[in-house]
Formats: C-alpha cells, sequence, structure tokens
C-alpha cells in the first residue's frame, strides 16, 4: 500500500510538472536595431567652423566648406576632397582664403566611426591685397562619426606649413557636418 501510495504521489508530481512546463512561455527575442545603414562610400559635402593657431598671431575664427569622395573596401576608407577655409580678420591679421586639395586614408574602428589621417597642399589668398599670398602644406588626424543614414559629424586637426616654413609651425582645428550621397 505504501509503494502505491509512493507511486501514485511521483506520477501527480510528473504530470504537474509537465502541465506548468506548457504553460511556460518564452519571451521573443527584443528587436534589436540594425546599424544605421551609413555608407563611406561616395559623395559628400558639408561645411563647419574652426580656428587657426599661430605662434605670431592672435587665434582666428574660421569657416570652412568641403566637397569629397571616399572609397570604403572592408574596414579601410580612402578619400580626397577640396576644401575653401575663411579666415576672418582680427587685431593681428586681416581676412584670407585658403584652398585645399587633401588625401586621406582611414580605419573604421566600428562601423559608424573613422578614425583617420590625412595629408593636403593648398594656397592662401589675402583679402587685403598689400600681403603676400604662400602656397601650404598640411598633415593631420581627424575622427569622423555616422550620425544617420546620411550624415556625419567630424573633428579634425593639421599641422600647417608654408612656403619658407621650417616645417608644421600652424595649427588649424575643424569640427564639420557632412552630407552623404
Amino acid at each position: 500500500m505504501l509503494r502505491t501510495l509512493a507511486i501514485a504521489t511521483a506520477a501527480v508530481a510528473f504530470m504537474g510538472g509537465a502541465a506548468f512546463a506548457a504553460d511556460l512561455s518564452i519571451p521573443e527575442t527584443p528587436y534589436l536595431p540594425e546599424s544605421t545603414g551609413f555608407s563611406w562610400d561616395g559623395l559628400y559635402a558639408g561645411g563647419g567652423v574652426g580656428a587657426y593657431f599661430a605662434d605670431d598671431i592672435q587665434t582666428q575664427l574660421t569657416l570652412n566648406g568641403v566637397v569629397g569622395v571616399n572609397v570604403a573596401v572592408d574596414s579601410f576608407v580612402l578619400g580626397a576632397e577640396v576644401e575653401g577655409v575663411y579666415g576672418f580678420e582680427n587685431d593681428d591679421e586681416d581676412a584670407w582664403f585658403e584652398f585645399w586639395l587633401k588625401g586621406r586614408a582611414g580605419y573604421l574602428i566600428t562601423p559608424d566611426v573613422l578614425l583617420y589621417g590625412v595629408a593636403g597642399v593648398g594656397a592662401t589668398q589675402f583679402v587685403d591685397s598689400s600681403q603676400d599670398n604662400y602656397s601650404m602644406f598640411a598633415l593631420g588626424v581627424g575622427i569622423e562619426a555616422a550620425v544617420s543614414d546620411s550624415i556625419s559629424i567630424r573633428g579634425e586637426v593639421l599641422g600647417v606649413g608654408w612656403d619658407g616654413s621650417d616645417g608644421l609651425e600652424d595649427i588649424e582645428a575643424k569640427a564639420s557636418i557632412l552630407f552623404h550621397f
């Protein structure tokens, strides 16, 4: 009799567990958004603000506009761009325009963040024609981040030299917003 009671109790316990397991719901996998869909390939254009730092003059506020093209291969991005920069007049320096032709090479540290190096050549034209104009060269680094499917923001710092300089003597720092097509 005791044996029959033990078998009956075990059977009820197993059947109850099976019935409970049938009611157990497994939550669905939560929705995980995919990457932004940003493509580093193709044309882009944009603009921004910055500053020009030199030992012998006060810091100058700058505005810039840029048009460029990128080619992405796996996690590497190569690009070329044309940039125009306007430097505002201050107590030490007249207003000026810079025109740059730059190349850049970078690595995607995430699908939406590009770390890159940049090199370029350019020319400066002063608004006051009594000052000499000169050609320039630059080396620098930047970081660019996609913020939507077609917009990125970037920060860039360039060491700048010019005809007759002893290397990279000035610094140009910029923050820009870019629209990718």
